[in-house]
């Protein structure tokens, strides 16, 4: 994703880079970051992000419980690869050297996704947890929404604030990102959420959402 980003999970260079101002080919949908409080106020915590991090380590991880079962993430941005398991599923998936589509396995299924990236704006679209996968994750609008096979979700999030919101597979889902310590916490899949990224941030976890997903 880029993987890593989808790792970041997806894309060659996750998301916590450039700003969304300087992506030279938005969508149709894009929004006018001079125009929008809300796109300025991501932009501003990405940017805080990329400062933290002005030279990213090759490798992060994420580890602790989501959905009642353990994660460990080995995230890698020399191969744009993610590795390790959830809930005893193994994961192991990359984007490819174009950076249009990720493949491998994950959660006991194939992947395989096309993907079209900007630095305020990820698609993905094809099949993961066993079922067609459609998601959009816009920056500028905090916003993530999608659909898996018959689950459904939507977030609306803060990067600044280190929160997300809303609702996956019909349950409520509520999160809180602490970036000094890298804890991720709450309730999602009607299961609580404790998570420690290492090397990464909140970004990652919101570009790999569908790894989450109930199946």
């Amino acid at each position: 994703m880029k993987i890593n980003g989808i790792a970041r999970g997806v894309q060659p260079a996750p998301a916590a880079a450039p700003a969304a101002s300087s992506s030279p080919t938005a969508p149709a949908d894009h929004v006018d970051l001079g125009k929008s409080d809300v796109g300025a106020a991501q932009t501003n915590a990405l940017r805080a992000m990329a400062m933290n991090r002005p030279h990213p380590p090759v490798q992060g991880t994420m580890s602790g419980s989501v959905n009642g079962g353990y994660v460990g993430l080995l995230f890698d941005r020399r191969t744009q690869s993610v590795q390790g398991s959830i809930g005893g599923q193994t994961v192991s998936i990359a984007t490819d050297a174009a950076g249009d589509a990720i493949g491998g396995t994950a959660n006991g299924y194939p992947v395989q996704l096309g993907m079209q990236w900007s630095p305020d704006h990820i698609d993905l679209s094809g099949e993961a947890n066993g079922a067609p996968l459609q998601s959009s994750l816009d920056y500028p609008s905090g916003t993530l929404v999608g659909t898996n096979g018959n689950n459904s979700y939507q977030l609306n999030f803060d990067l600044g604030g280190g929160t997300a919101s809303g609702e996956a597979g019909g349950q409520p889902v509520s999160l809180a990102y602490d970036a000094p310590s890298g804890q991720v916490t709450g309730q999602m899949n009607g299961q609580p959420v404790n998570i420690n990224i290492v090397n990464r941030d909140f970004t990652d976890f919101l570009q790999n959402f569908f790894l989450f997903l109930p199946h």
